[in-house]
């Protein structure tokens, strides 16, 4: 053990110039005003168990006192004033000092377990100052003040569990400072740490297992973080001031050779009071987690390009004055959420403009106001706001986005203005158990929505009327819930209160409406019967945006109803030309149907106990969300009798459908499921199909089944009718007799024609029965 005290006088020196070959377990300097280690002087040393510098560069309590009482007259006024004393303190403080050259531990032979700084002071931790210490336990820096942390102060720092700082106060730590150590466990900043300034880029280049930050109160520029390779970060109980330091200062091409690395793991930031986050230059890290912390704003950073892929972003207990325009701006997030927090202001486009958002989740948190566009060009999967408050969502909010869950549950809007999703396209939209105390008219127009879900709500402020203008959406659910009632609206009152009793994608039921007093007070009651007009052969009862109709001639006209969803049932003969813009189509036991026209915005079609023939050019340039054929014979598609139609999903059940070989061009059908139905297969038909799915059915042909991306069949019989003669599909009386019972009359494409036996109309050969065959194309 070899151990150093310095001289009685407070001011001795010692300087340590070269130790030579020793070997000792520790190595201890202590209770020196001045220590200076000069580089290499541990060159040949064998030291394995502890290097310690303590009590180094400290004034002892006496000298204070002395230099108290100098400061003084004889009659006890004060000689000097007291920004001079306290100089003449710091300058007898800083005049004992430790201070290490660089590569002062260059060529140690064994590092220590253990290197301790303890109670010292530190003008400057120079580069390289701990070059060529490796496999220790622990690094200590504790109860000590540093000056600076020069650039590459650690440098090749390697394979320590440890580095830890307890109790230090370091006057700058310049950028790299913990540059390029390799194998670190723990880099530890503990107890009551005070940084005056720190640069950015501080762990450049290096490989920590860990970095906590406790305790730690200073200035710090918002790149610290930044080029490391650090698998856990943790920030809690500080007070940090990130700044935005002099380019020059912390962008260097050593800083940027690895500047856009592997992702990190995680970054825990709890109890931490902040003036400002910058989620781009957190890019590194995959999972980020923010609890009772206070940020002023979050902003996005002016000095990188590039951003987050694939993060989750936890905010809990978190207060946020402000969220800036672009903070999350181009950002690619799995989650990012929000519970019991309190958000002040949320500026525009701070979450938009090329955002995509698996999830959003704000959960029992307070919102002060979303400013215009603040969700504006946004891409997200599913937005939830749950048991939540929000003062204001004014217009635009979600201006231009595409959304394909937009829910709000059990929460609280004091004010909803008009048109807050316009441009915008919307796969569902959910109102669910939520008051809004003052929403304006037409809160969801201009926008594509499939799908309205309001249930368990209360909306006051506007008439329903006003409320539901001009939406169109495939599916509406009104359940539950309680409007402002115009009492003279006779149409929408009896939508909301007496709907049309037909199962239909649009859906109300024990609703309510609230009244004005006055009404109370004469004991009026609200209108709520649906008008009734005659044209064209059909009677209606209007119900504000639905049609309910029946035939009151042999032959009637489906032509200028002023309706979304129209109803017709009861007929003999129905025509279906063209007619104003519709939404929905729903017809029931009509023994003729000929379609001749369909307008363009018509999602909905759904038939039930009919036959129908479907002319030319009917179907044209037209998107269907769904098509339902329910015990209906499909009697003819003529040729072209689809033209450019896309068709999310087609439903058929215990029907028959006969097409034309050429009735389909340029279509196009997502997903089809047939049920008990007898299908008159042909390739044309097919061949426009992604997913099929045909159970208990008969089928024409099994010509064109394998052109199918993805197809199952289950318990079908397949006929080879129109089939080309061979081996296993040979012309026969009996099996045409099958083709003609289950289909009638039938066409034949040309080209399996060329190929027949003299039966130029029909081929029928084989009977098959599958029980699951799944056949997926290449």
């Amino acid at each position: 053990m070899k151990k150093r005290r310095c001289d009685s006088t407070s001011f001795s020196k010692l300087i340590i110039s070269s130790l030579g070959g020793i070997y000792a377990t520790s190595f201890t300097i202590h209770s020196c005003a001045t220590v200076f280690v000069a580089n290499d002087s541990f060159a040949g040393v064998v030291v394995s168990d502890r290097i310690e510098f303590s009590n180094i560069g400290k004034l002892q309590r006496h000298n204070l006192e002395i230099l108290q009482i100098l400061c003084k007259h004889k009659d006890g006024e004060e000689r000097v004033g007291e920004k001079r004393k306290k100089k003449k303190e710091r300058d007898m403080i800083h005049s004992g000092r430790l201070t290490f050259e660089p590569y002062a531990f260059r060529n140690l032979l064994q590092s220590p377990k253990q290197l301790v700084i303890d109670k010292c002071s530190l003008p400057v931790v120079l580069p390289n100052t701990f070059t060529g210490l490796s496999h220790m336990e622990h690094l200590w820096i504790r109860n000590s003040t540093i000056d600076r942390l020069s650039t590459n102060s650690f440098y090749h720092l390697t394979h320590v569990n440890y580095l830890y700082f307890r109790d230090v106060t370091i006057g700058r730590i310049e950028q790299r400072a913990f540059g390029k150590m390799y194998s670190v466990d723990h880099l530890f900043m503990g107890g009551t740490m005070q940084v005056d300034l720190a640069d950015g880029w501080l762990l450049a280049g290096s490989s920590v297992e860990e970095v906590l930050l406790e305790g730690v109160f200073g200035e710090i520029d918002e790149a610290f973080i930044l080029d490391a390779n650090v698998h856990v970060v943790t920030i809690r109980d500080s007070i940090l001031r990130l700044q935005s330091r002099d380019e020059q200062t912390t962008t260097t091409s050593d800083t940027q050779i690895q500047l856009y690395t592997q992702p990190q793991t995680a970054l825990q930031v709890t109890n931490v009071t902040m003036n400002a986050l910058l989620p781009a230059l957190l890019m590194y890290f995959s999972k980020i987690t923010i609890s009772n912390c206070s940020i002023k704003n979050v902003r996005p950073s002016r000095r990188l390009a590039a951003y987050p892929r694939d993060v989750v972003w936890k905010f809990s207990h978190t207060e946020i004055d402000t969220v800036d325009s672009y903070a999350f701006a181009n950002f690619s997030v799995v989650e990012l959420s929000f519970s019991y927090c309190k958000l002040g202001r949320i500026k525009p486009v701070s979450m938009g403009v090329g955002g995509r958002f698996h999830r959003v989740l704000f959960v029992a948190t307070r919102i002060s106001s979303f400013d215009e566009s603040a969700f504006a060009k946004t891409h997200i999967r599913s937005l939830r706001i749950s048991d939540s408050e929000i003062q204001q969502v004014p217009s635009m909010a979600f201006h231009r986005s595409t959304i394909d869950d937009l829910k709000i549950i059990d929460t609280r809007i004091d004010v909803l203005q008009k048109h807050i999703i316009s441009e915008s396209k919307i796969r569902t939209l959910s109102l669910e158990k939520t008051i809004v105390n003052n929403i304006d008219a037409k809160p969801f127009a201009h926008a594509e929505i499939d799908e309205i879900r309001i249930v368990g709500c209360s909306l006051i402020g506007s008439p329903a009327s006003q409320l539901l203008i001009r939406l169109t959406p495939t599916r509406l659910h009104i359940i539950n819930s309680t409007f402002d009632c115009d009492a003279e609206d006779c149409e929408m009152n009896s939508m909301l209160l007496n709907p049309p009793r037909h199962e239909l994608l649009w859906t109300f039921k024990e609703n309510s409406c609230r009244t004005p007093e006055i009404l109370n007070s004469q004991q009026k009651t609200i209108c709520a019967k649906p008008s009734t007009f005659q044209q064209s052969g059909l009677i209606c009862r209007l119900s504000w945006a639905m049609a309910d109709c029946i035939c009151a001639e042999a032959s009637a006209n489906l032509s200028y109803i002023d309706a979304s969803v129209i109803i017709v049932g009861d007929c003999e003969q129905l025509t279906v030309a063209e007619t104003k813009p519709i939404t929905a189509l729903y017809l029931f036991r009509v023994a003729q149907c000929d379609v001749v026209k369909t307008p363009k915005t018509m999602k909905t079609l759904k038939v039930y106990h009919s036959n129908l023939v479907v002319h030319k050019g009917a179907l044209t340039n037209s998107y269907f969300s769904l098509v339902s054929l329910a015990h209906t014979n499909v009697r003819k598609v003529a040729k072209h009798g689809l033209f450019n139609v896309s068709v999310d999903e087609l439903v058929v059940k215990n029907s028959i459908m006969k097409w034309d070989p050429l009735a389909t061009v340029r279509s196009r059908i997502q997903r089809a499921s047939i049920t008990e139905s007898k299908i008159g297969t042909v390739t044309s038909w097919l061949q426009i199909i992604d997913n099929l799915r045909i159970t208990s059915s008969v089928l024409f042909s099994a010509k064109g089944l394998s052109t199918i991306r993805n197809l199952y069949l289950s318990n079908n019989t397949v006929l080879c009718c129109c089939g080309e003669s061979t081996d296993y599909c040979k012309t026969d009386k009996s099996m045409l007799k099958k083709c003609t019972f289950h289909f009638g009359e039938f066409v034949c494409d040309a080209s399996t024609e060329k190929g027949s036996t003299g039966i130029p109309s029909v081929l029928i050969v084989i009977s098959l029965t599958f029980t699951v065959i799944s056949i997926i194309s290449i």
